[in-house]
């Protein structure tokens, strides 16, 4: 076998793993229950710690698919697929509302777990849930979910807010978040 196969057979070999690697059986994008063409991912697809998170086109980027890690009781990590060792934080770990939802290096900090709460099944027949997180409930007893600021719209940033309803009750839809 000449040299060149075997290099390219390793070399496809490896690149096939790094794919499948990259991309866990688990994986999930999280659709907006107002609008299910957005989801939630990194702006401009972007890792670096610091970086906002956004709603934006569901367009199959790397950065709009998670993984939920465990990280004690019911709450998870929500680790972004484009590279695993990076999560959903809070920015600077705060607990007020209205603060940026960031990329940050995942470190099992307070700001970075959250807990998925089951609401219903979309009309599609996906999981929908609102995040509650577990720094906020910790030092505040207030309940803070992920929510996009103002609209559903392409490059709105994610910020962490107030779990409420509307003036009639009625559910605040962009809130919620369906597993696709």
């Amino acid at each position: 076998m000449s040299r060149v196969f075997v290099r390219t057979i390793l070399g496809a070999s490896i690149a096939i793993g790094i794919l499948v690697a990259a991309s866990p059986s688990n994986a999930t994008v999280w659709k907006n229950y107002e609008d299910e063409t957005k989801c939630m991912g990194a702006s401009g697809g972007n890792m670096t710690n610091g970086t906002n998170l956004i709603v934006w086109d569901c367009d199959s980027h790397p950065d709009q698919s998670w993984t939920e890690a465990g990280v004690g009781g019911s709450y998870v990590q929500l680790e972004d697929n484009k590279n695993l060792s990076k999560c959903a934080g809070v920015s600077g770990g705060s607990v007020e509302e209205l603060t940026p939802l960031i990329i940050w290096s995942c470190n099992g900090a307070d700001d970075q777990a959250w807990e998925p709460v089951f609401d219903w099944q979309d009309g599609n027949g996906h999981n929908c849930y609102h995040f509650v997180n577990y720094n906020v409930e910790l030092r505040t007893e207030q309940t803070y979910v992920l929510n996009p600021d103002y609209w559903v719209t392409d490059g709105t940033k994610i910020i962490l807010e107030r779990f409420y309803q509307w003036y009639n009750g009625e559910i605040a839809p962009f809130q919620y978040w369906c597993a696709y």
